[in-house]
């Protein structure tokens, strides 16, 4: 018997390598519908999901209707309720955070006013230079810095803490793992705020208003404390709104370097374990803490002043 070679087309050929040699062998229609079939292009529609319900009895459902009557579900790390994970670290967090701002929040306020009224002395000069240069420095190396002096004078490279959250506030203060990582949300805040506070302050100074009160015979500390200082304090809470959505990020540097069990390790915890359930609530809690702080600046500035509120 004598085999005839046929020759093929391109088309066919890669089809020969993609089927079996029976599938190409088969004869011209079939290599012509396969041909037709790589010519063709699939209707717009086949692009879009197909949706369709399948009732109630789902895990988003599920989990929404869980979320709606506050349980956030369950780790599937130690298999604790998400919510007993995240009050204890919530506790660290709230308390590190709120003690390093209350400490930043004072040394920015008279160190603007200081500065505002001494722009020219060599004081003033060299702490702006300072704070500039403290500014520029990232976060995670100031807490190194930090943790460093810590461990040369007989620190620990892990917290006294207990990580179930049975400590009080007071011992949660007397922590020195806590003192110094407050000490570093502190630097990480001072600088930006001193320099924004002391430089709309110097913007007050030369507006109209102050300089025909200073004329009129009021001494330049009562119109600075007066005039200058409530119409400097609504975009100065602009930025402070923005320092502490920020904040998170630090509080997280920090928890990590100093070993505290706050939601910053948590948080990192929770993502290399790949544990979903306190990613996710977690992520919630974060979001309805912006939004909050939002909300409450917002509310606040149309106290401060009622020229920005909304008809």
């Amino acid at each position: 018997m004598q085999v005839v070679a046929t020759s093929l087309s391109p088309e066919a050929k890669e089809a020969s390598t993609l089927f079996p040699a029976g599938f190409t062998k088969s004869g011209s229609k079939l290599e012509l519908a396969w041909e037709t079939l790589q010519k063709a292009t699939a209707p717009v529609y086949y692009s879009f999901p197909v949706l369709s319900w399948e009732g109630t009895n789902n895990i988003y459902h599920q989990w929404l209707k869980s979320l709606f009557s506050g349980n956030l579900g369950i780790s599937t790390q130690d298999h604790s309720p998400v919510l007993d994970k995240i009050k204890p670290a919530f506790q660290v967090s709230v308390l590190l955070a709120l003690t390093g701002l209350a400490t930043a929040l004072l040394v920015s306020f008279f160190a603007g006013i200081h500065f505002s009224q001494n722009p020219g002395s060599l004081f003033t000069q060299v702490c702006q230079k300072f704070l500039y240069i403290l500014d520029s420095i990232p976060g995670f190396l100031i807490a190194l810095a930090i943790f460093a002096v810590y461990l040369a004078f007989g620190g620990s490279l892990s917290s006294s803490l207990p990580p179930d959250g049975s400590s009080t506030p007071w011992h949660l203060l007397l922590d020195p793992a806590l003192l110094l990582s407050s000490l570093c949300i502190a630097l990480f805040v001072i600088p930006h705020l001193s320099l924004q506070f002391t430089r709309g302050l110097i913007e007050q100074k030369d507006r109209f208003y102050h300089r025909t009160a200073i004329g009129k015979g009021l001494s330049p500390k009562r119109t600075l404390w007066r005039h200058a200082l409530p119409n400097t304090l609504a975009p100065t809470l602009t930025i402070i709104s923005e320092v502490i959505i920020s904040l998170v990020a630090g509080v997280l540097v920090v928890e990590i370097t100093f070993s505290l069990h706050g939601i910053g390790s948590l948080y990192t915890n929770s993502i290399l374990t790949a544990d979903y359930p306190v990613m996710v609530g977690l992520t919630l809690l974060l979001l309805l803490f912006r939004l909050a702080i939002v909300a409450l600046t917002d509310f606040t500035l149309n106290i401060l002043d009622p020229r920005m509120k909304t008809i």
